[in-house]
């Protein structure tokens, strides 16, 4: 079975908020403490789930990864974009379980985000 992105549901959010702790902590061990060391509250990703821009990324049945789709936060630079005034697409707060790094599970989860 291919891996799928689907929107997340409440029930999700637990299981979600435990890849993105484990991803930011093993980067925090590799990397130090840098900006991929804070992960959002389990309230923040529940409201996430409630306005449908919260991810889930299943391979086999078991969730490995989690990501955002949004469009444009407003900590992002309008300059950045060729229309800085068009709606947009922006991936956040993406992680994959550590134990399933290196494997091609975010390659796909970004495919599945570019389709």
């Amino acid at each position: 079975m291919k891996g799928r992105l689907r929107i997340a549901e409440p029930s999700d959010v637990s299981e979600l908020h435990a890849i993105r702790t484990a991803a930011a902590d093993a980067l925090t061990d590799l990397h130090g403490t840098g900006f991929w060391s804070t992960v959002t509250s389990e309230r923040t990703m529940k409201g996430y789930t409630a306005k449908g821009t919260l991810y889930a990324y299943e391979y086999d049945g078991q969730l490995l990864g989690t990501l955002g789709l949004v469009d444009k936060p407003g900590f992002v630079r309008k300059g950045w974009f060729r229309d800085p005034d068009a709606s947009a697409g922006y991936v956040i707060h993406m992680a994959v379980s550590p134990e399933h790094q290196k494997l091609g599970h975010g390659r796909r989860c970004m495919e599945c985000v570019e389709r």
